[in-house]
């Protein structure tokens, strides 16, 4: 007959917990993340461009350029964290 051992109250969300901290860690740091940051960034700038010529709505092609423009800072940052 198969006993399972005795572990301390709340040792298996630990490890869990403490696993799925590791992987993100791992998947935070990884220069294809910047990357990623960096496409969506391009991806919004063209959205942009083409809003703008397609309608001539400035005030929305401007809220896609800053989003556009947040995603390259984040792009930037993570580039600038993988550095150090």
């Amino acid at each position: 007959m198969y006993v399972k051992s005795a572990a301390p109250i709340g040792y298996a969300s630990y490890e869990k917990e403490k696993l799925a901290t590791v992987k993100w860690e791992r998947w935070g740091r990884s220069r294809w993340f910047a990357w990623w940051y960096f496409s969506i960034s391009a991806g919004f700038l063209l959205l942009a461009i083409y809003f703008y010529l397609r309608s001539g709505n400035l005030g929305l092609a401007a809220l896609r350029l800053i989003i556009s423009v947040a995603f390259a800072v984040l792009g930037y940052l993570q580039l600038r964290i993988l550095s150090k």
